[in-house]
């Protein structure tokens, strides 16, 4: 591809210069942000111009993606740049409602205790069904069947959760008041990289307002989102690219936790044992060391998550 040519298709050949002094060519074009465009000294009309066009050549080449942020990783470029495309996936979406009405009675305590209860009955019937709960707010519970683990049968899991679901709350009695749930269930065709991307924009956001305050060098993304690895955070890192503030943007790296869904409950246990969760001054979470070298806390870190993992019948990863 002639970036020169392609410029001038675009009545945009002024910039003609500034592209060819950054050595800007066809492999990397599709990876330029309204910021990288910005330090191009592009104004700010035509920036989105620029990215309105090289979105569209991205669909091009990748019929189907949802821009340089679509999600599912299909191939390697030469460089070790990667090539995203979105992914179409058969998905089952439930839906489950606390039916306020039951509850309108209880003062705002009480009413606390009745979400809790009916929060966690849900997590409870979704974890036998394998669903995952995609959101959770207040007397709402938002659950997909088919991502990001497909199973035979995902609609069918769904249709015996829901009922599960409403007979499971239906038997909750909270303060002497019984509650009840509406549940609806959709199946159809999304684009999961869409759906990933999204989300990992989401996140994004709020990296870069911690980026633009506090200035780290390293922020861990663990739990379960952890699971989508790149699919989440390359939107994240082109978010906080565009939007965090200098010099925090250019030298912060956006990372998965190393014990990934089991960050939380690795970290809890070792919270615990060391009576309050006060490590030894300069221990390193990257190194697994202190400044004498000690490598004991990393060594107990990997025991308790074999531990867990062991316990939960989870395989090695």
């Amino acid at each position: 591809m002639d970036i020169a040519a392609w410029l001038r298709e675009l009545g945009l050949e002024r910039y003609e210069q500034a592209f060819r002094g950054s050595a800007v060519d066809a492999d990397i074009l599709a990876d330029l942000t309204e910021a990288d465009l910005e330090e191009l000294g592009i104004s700010l009309s035509h920036r989105k111009k620029l990215l309105d066009a090289i979105a569209a050549l991205s669909s091009q080449e990748c019929p189907g993606a949802v821009g340089p942020t679509a999600s599912h990783l299909e191939a390697q470029r030469p460089g070790g740049r990667v090539k995203f495309q979105a992914e179409r996936r058969q998905l089952t979406v439930l839906f489950c409602d606390l039916v306020r009405s039951t509850v309108a009675g209880l003062d705002p305590e009480d009413m606390g205790g009745a979400i809790h209860a009916y929060q966690q009955c849900c997590r409870n019937v979704i974890g036998r069904w394998e669903g995952h709960v995609a959101k959770c707010t207040d007397d709402a519970v938002l659950v997909y069947f088919g991502w990001p683990r497909a199973n035979e049968g995902d609609a069918e899991r769904a249709v015996h959760a829901g009922l599960e679901l409403v007979a499971a709350v239906g038997q909750l009695r909270v303060y002497g008041v019984p509650l009840a749930a509406r549940v609806g269930i959709a199946t159809g065709l999304v684009v999961i990289g869409d759906l990933i991307g999204q989300g990992g924009a989401h996140v994004g956001q709020v990296i870069a307002g911690l980026v633009s305050f506090f200035n780290p060098g390293l922020v861990v993304i663990g739990g379960g989102v952890s699971a989508a690895g790149e699919l989440l955070l390359e939107p994240a890192r082109r978010i906080v690219r565009e939007r965090a503030l200098a010099p925090g943007r250019d030298a912060v790296r956006i990372e998965p936790a190393a014990f990934g869904a089991d960050a939380g409950l690795v970290g809890a246990a070792l919270a615990a044992r060391e009576g309050g969760g006060v490590f030894r001054a300069g221990y390193s979470s990257e190194t697994g060391e202190s400044p004498g070298g000690d490598s004991s806390e990393s060594s107990d870190s990997d025991s308790l998550a074999t531990s867990l993992r062991e316990h939960r019948g989870d395989a090695a990863p």
